[in-house]
């Protein structure tokens, strides 16, 4: 299993106050200082508990283990995006990248959806009844 329990440094000017893309310097701070360090430490403070929990007692409705798990799995994946958004903040070409697959995923989000407007009704919903992150993938 990988070790997600060591706060990585950002991969961009930002850590020194430098503007970023219309992302601004507090976003950031809230993002990698507040919201990403506490999934690492809530990552950390699970893996202790997860040595001293009875494994016997597991049970798929409640138990201590899977609650366990399933907050493991969620710091995780909180971690895993946060160091993925941080990467694509700090890509240079990536307005440029933007725009190339920009015609490719609209095509690609009619098809699936119907249409931009379709997708993007149930995109915001799932932002407001999602725990976490909703994520396009293209």
């Amino acid at each position: 299993m990988k070790n997600y329990g060591e706060v990585k440094n950002l991969p961009f000017g930002a850590a020194q106050g430098e503007p970023l893309r219309g992302i601004s310097q507090k976003t950031i701070e809230i993002h990698w200082g507040k919201l990403y360090q506490g999934y690492v430490k809530k990552w950390q403070e699970v893996q202790e508990k997860l040595k001293a929990v009875d494994k016997s007692l597991a049970k798929a409705a409640f138990s201590e283990f899977r609650e366990l798990k399933l907050e493991e799995t969620f710091a995780a994946n909180a971690i895993i995006l946060h160091e993925a958004y941080f990467d694509v903040l700090a890509l240079p070409s990536a307005a440029k990248a933007k725009e190339e697959l920009k015609e490719e995923i609209a095509t690609a989000i009619i098809k699936d959806f119907g249409s931009f407007e379709s997708w993007q009704e149930e995109f915001k919903a799932l932002g407001l009844c999602a725990r976490g992150w909703v994520v396009l993938a293209y």
